[in-house]
């Protein structure tokens, strides 16, 4: 039975990238260098940032919040409370990532791709546009 099952456990790896015989693809610990990390983390930080600063700018433009938990935090006048999301954001992101799973960093570049485009409206509709 070895000699049917070993040929198919290869092709399984050679024709399933990321199966390593139990482990999703997505757990794998995938190890980046301290310069591509320290580049996405910033983005990270520069897209939450460009948030803020637009979400504010939206704002005194008298434009409302959609996001319904940020406009709950910002009806009771508290944007240090938005802040300090944000930044507890990025924080718990950079944790995840270092040396984290595939997923993670999946996941961190989703988020800064779809921040930077919430800045982008934000600042879009802010203006008129």
């Amino acid at each position: 039975m070895e000699g049917i099952i070993g040929p198919v456990k290869v092709a399984v790896f050679a024709f399933c990238p990321g199966f390593d015989g139990g482990r999703p693809y997505a757990a794998q610990a995938l190890v980046v260098s301290r310069r591509l990390a320290g580049t996405w983390i910033g983005l990270l930080a520069l897209s939450q940032l460009a948030d803020v600063a637009t979400t504010w700018f939206s704002l005194t433009a008298g434009r409302h919040e959609d996001n319904p938990f940020v406009a709950a935090a910002l009806t009771r006048g508290n944007f240090g409370l938005y802040i300090v999301i944000k930044l507890l954001l990025v924080a718990a992101l950079a944790i995840a990532v270092r040396p984290g799973p595939r997923a993670a960093w999946v996941g961190l570049r989703f988020v800064v791709v779809a921040f930077s485009l919430v800045a982008v409206a934000n600042l879009l509709a802010a203006v008129g546009a």
